[in-house]
């Protein structure tokens, strides 16, 4: 079974999400940056290990099973966006962890030579986030931010007729990777 994870990605540079335009569960939706308040749909994504030290990265939007974030094409400027599986290497990340506890994420489609930023660095909510080489600005820089989910279970007994409920919390912290080039 490989692991899950629950984050916001959270800019380094703005302090703004990570989240799906408009919160549309379709394919080809724009990825931008925008601010919240608390995880919601368009700005949650689950991590789910692929292997090789990639993930794929899951919007939470419809059954957070549909949508993966989704790199449009190898060159600098190529933009990042939801699609459904297309079986190819577009929706594969790396997660390479920096000296401060950050991230720079990578596109599989670069051949791990770009990473996923906010275009020109700019700080304002709806900016575009899309591949540019890896350059060490903040604008690539990314913190998976960990949230805690609550889901109630019902317990009932054949003696009484009492119902317990008891609350489940978890949360689990992005594993470093290797950085080795696997292509």
């Amino acid at each position: 079974a490989s692991d899950v994870y629950k984050r916001q990605i959270q800019n380094v540079n703005s302090g703004l999400y990570l989240e799906v335009d408009g919160g549309k569960a379709a394919d080809g939706t724009n990825v931008q940056q925008w601010g919240a308040n608390e995880p919601a749909a368009h700005n949650s994504w689950t991590l789910k290990e692929f292997g090789g030290g990639y993930y794929y990265i899951l919007s939470a939007l419809a059954d957070g099973k549909t949508y993966y974030l989704n790199s449009a094409g190898e060159a600098d400027g190529s933009n990042i966006e939801i699609h459904t599986n297309n079986k190819s290497s577009s929706h594969l990340f790396k997660f390479v962890k920096n000296p401060d506890g950050t991230y720079t994420i990578l596109t599989r489609t670069s051949k791990d030579r770009a990473a996923v930023e906010v275009a020109n660095a700019e700080k304002s909510s709806g900016a575009n986030v899309q591949q540019w080489t890896v350059n060490g600005n903040a604008c690539q820089k990314w913190n998976a931010v960990a949230f805690t989910t609550t889901a109630a279970t019902t317990t009932t007994t054949t003696t009484t007729t009492t119902t317990a409920t008891a609350a489940k919390t978890t949360a689990a912290t992005v594993p470093a990777t290797a950085t080795a080039n696997t292509s």
